[in-house]
């Protein structure tokens, strides 16, 4: 029940699919094929007027390269779990959890785990908080007055997974760590079975 209810609190209207198609094709296409669980878009998190925790799903090097303004990385999803239990401690206000990773999909396996964690069900159901997926930093580098850094100074380098994710929006830098042959065989092998089955 918790589940379901924390992604009801916003309804899909607040970020309609349909405003996916605000985006180039590259990334809609992308967050169709990435974000399992609905994204969230820079704009619907900029205008809310709830308290924010951003929390960045990628890597250390990722986050290095550079992340979204006040975030912070996602060490461990217990760790996270007590800093929205400390941070929906203020009364009368609602926390808003954004996990955001690339595209959606690391972000949203980890917005599903909290959604489902017992400690965090009472304060989901009580309204204190709402965790949402993010739609990642490929698609909000596309939207005004989004912002990255690297150590807290403003940066136009975002690390992108691959050649697939490199549709930054205009400005923006991509950066790509080298993965080594056996991560281009592995990418090889699941994407020949990909259009095998």
């Amino acid at each position: 029940m918790s589940f379901l209810y924390c992604f009801s609190l916003t309804s899909l209207a607040a970020s309609p699919l349909s405003r996916m198609a605000a985006y180039p094709l590259a990334v809609t296409l992308l967050l169709e094929k990435y974000a399992k669980v609905s994204p969230l878009m820079w704009r619907d998190i900029q205008i809310s007027p709830r308290r924010k925790l951003l929390v960045d799903c990628r890597t250390r090097p990722e986050f290095a390269t550079s992340t979204l303004k006040g975030s912070v990385l996602l060490t461990s999803e217990d760790d996270i779990a007590e800093m929205i239990k400390a941070l929906a401690k203020v009364p009368g206000e609602v926390l808003l959890v954004v996990p955001f990773c690339t595209i959606g999909y690391r972000s949203g396996q980890i917005t599903t785990a909290l959604c489902a964690r017992e400690d965090l069900t009472a304060l989901v159901n009580s309204g204190l908080i709402e965790i949402r997926n993010g739609a990642g930093v490929v698609p909000f580098s596309h939207e005004e007055g989004c912002e990255f850094v690297c150590d807290d100074v403003a940066t136009n380098r975002v690390h992108v997974f691959g050649n697939e994710w490199n549709v930054l929006g205009g400005g923006f830098e991509a950066v790509q760590f080298d993965r080594g042959v056996g991560a281009l065989l592995w990418e090889w092998i699941l994407g020949w079975f990909g259009r095998k089955y």
